[in-house]
C-alpha cells in the first residue's frame, strides 16, 4: 500500500491529510507527523485571551476529526529525500530541532521542482501566485487551508485519482476581530467597519474552523448575554512572596 507522509498538522498539513484522506480512501495509508495531537485555529486566540472562549474550543482533536489517519506524535529533524524517509523524535525521546532559511520554492501545482514525490504548501512554500504574476501568495490561514486541499488532490491525482491543476486562488479580502463590538472586514473589497464587521469576522471564523463550531457559537452567546467571568485572585502575603530579582538556577 502507498504511504504519503505529512509533515506538521497546520492549518496547511491539515486539510491536506483530510483531502487526501477523501480523494484515495482505503488505497493509501496517510501519515501525519506533528509534535501534538490537535489542531490549534490560530486566529480564535486573542478571544480565548479576552476570556470569551475556553482554550478547548481552539484545539480540535487530531484523531476525531481525521479518523482515517494515522498519527504520528513527534518532531521532525531528519527528511531523507533521495531515500524518500522522514525521521522524527517521538515523545518519549530527545528534542531536535531543524531551522529552515526562506520558503521552499514550488511550481503551481505545488511540487517541489527536482523532487519526485515531494510537495510543499502553506508558510513554508513560496507558491506562484498565478493571479499575481511575479509574486508569491501571502502567508495567510485562507491561502494555506485551500493550498492544503488542492496539495491532497494533487498527490491523489499523481497516484491516479483524479486530476492534477495548479493553485489559483484571489485574495476575498481581510477580517479582523479588534475586540468590543469592533471589527475590521475587507471582504470582496467591500470595506466594513465596526459591529458589521465584527459579524462577518466572526461569521468566516466559525465557518473557517474544522471543529468544535457549536460550541465556540455557544461561548460567544454566553459571553454576550452574561458578560466576562469573574475571576478571584487571592492575595499573597508575608514570606510567601517570592522577590522578583531572585537569582536564576544554576
Amino acid at each position: 500500500m502507498t504511504r504519503i507522509v505529512v509533515v506538521g498538522a497546520g492549518s496547511a498539513g491539515f486539510n491536506a491529510a483530510r483531502a487526501l484522506c477523501r480523494q484515495l480512501g482505503d488505497s493509501a495509508e496517510v501519515v501525519l507527523v506533528n509534535p501534538s495531537d490537535y489542531f490549534l485555529y490560530v486566529p480564535l486566540l486573542p478571544e480565548v485571551a479576552a476570556g470569551i472562549l475556553d482554550p478547548r474550543r481552539v484545539a480540535v482533536s487530531l484523531p476525531g476529526a481525521l479518523p482515517d489517519v494515522r498519527l504520528a506524535p513527534g518532531t521532525v529533524h531528519t527528511v531523507d529525500l533521495p531515500g524518500k524517509a522522514v525521521t522524527y523524535q517521538d515523545v518519549d525521546g530527545h528534542d531536535r530541532t531543524v531551522t529552515y532559511h526562506g520558503r521552499l520554492m514550488v511550481e503551481p501545482d505545488l511540487s517541489v521542482p527536482g523532487q519526485p514525490g515531494l510537495w510543499a504548501c502553506g508558510d513554508a512554500a513560496a507558491v506562484p501566485d498565478l493571479t499575481r504574476p511575479g509574486e508569491v501568495t501571502a502567508m495567510t490561514a485562507q491561502h494555506a487551508q485551500r493550498q492544503g486541499a488542492r496539495v491532497g488532490k494533487n498527490i491523489a491525482a499523481a497516484l491516479g485519482r483524479g486530476k492534477r491543476k495548479p493553485y489559483r486562488h484571489r485574495n476575498l479580502g481581510f477580517v479582523v476581530d479588534l475586540g468590543g463590538f469592533d471589527g475590521a472586514a475587507d471582504p470582496l473589497g467591500v470595506p466594513l467597519g465596526g459591529f458589521p464587521a465584527k459579524v462577518v469576522t466572526r461569521g468566516y471564523h466559525l465557518s473557517a474552523m474544522p471543529g468544535n463550531r457549536v460550541r465556540t457559537a455557544i461561548d460567544r452567546a454566553e459571553h454576550a448575554t452574561l458578560g466576562a467571568q469573574t475571576q478571584r485572585l487571592d492575595l499573597v502575603r508575608g514570606k510567601q512572596v517570592i522577590p522578583l530579582d531572585t537569582d536564576p538556577p544554576n
